[in-house]
C-alpha cells in the first residue's frame, strides 16, 4: 500500500526492529532519532523518541524535514548538517531497507538483527 507522496509504508516491524525501539525506549535522554521517512513513526510511537519526520500533522515543515531525510537515505546526502541542526542523538539503520555508504564503518551501539543503532557523535570526523 502506497500512501499520498508514493512511499511504501511498513506492514508489519520485524523482531530486530521491534528490540531496536525497546531498547531507545529503556534511554530516557530525551534524544532525537535520525531514521529513514518510512520508520520514524514507528520510532516516535514506540520508542517515545523525537524524530525528524513524523506523521505529516505532527512533523513543523513535514515536506521539507521528509526531502532532506530522502536525501541522507536515498541518495547518500551527507548526514552531518541535519545531525548538528537538530540536536540529533541517535542514528537507526533498517538494514532491510538498504545501509547508506556514509555509515559504513561506523560502530553502532546496539545491533538487533539487520537494525543497528548508532551514537550520532560516532559519526564526527
Amino acid at each position: 500500500m502506497r500512501n499520498s507522496i508514493g512511499r511504501r509504508a511498513p506492514i508489519s516491524l520485524d523482531e530486530g526492529q521491534r528490540a531496536a525501539f525497546a531498547w531507545l525506549a529503556r534511554r530516557h535522554d530525551d534524544g532525537v532519532v535520525l531514521a529513514r521517512r518510512d520508520i520514524s513513526p514507528w520510532v516516535a510511537a514506540k520508542a517515545s523518541h523525537r524524530v525528524l519526520v513524523g506523521h505529516y500533522l505532527w512533523t513543523h515543515d513535514w515536506k521539507e524535514r521528509g526531502l532532506e531525510v530522502d536525501a541522507i537515505f536515498d541518495v547518500g546526502v551527507n548526514p552531518l548538517p541535519v545531525i548538528r541542526r537538530f540536536g540529533v542523538t541517535w542514528v537507526l539503520i533498517d538494514g532491510e531497507r538498504g545501509v547508506p555508504a556514509w555509515i559504513r564503518g561506523a560502530r553502532p551501539v546496539a545491533r538487533f538483527g539487520k537494525t543497528e543503532i548508532f551514537s550520532a557523535g560516532a559519526l564526527e570526523p
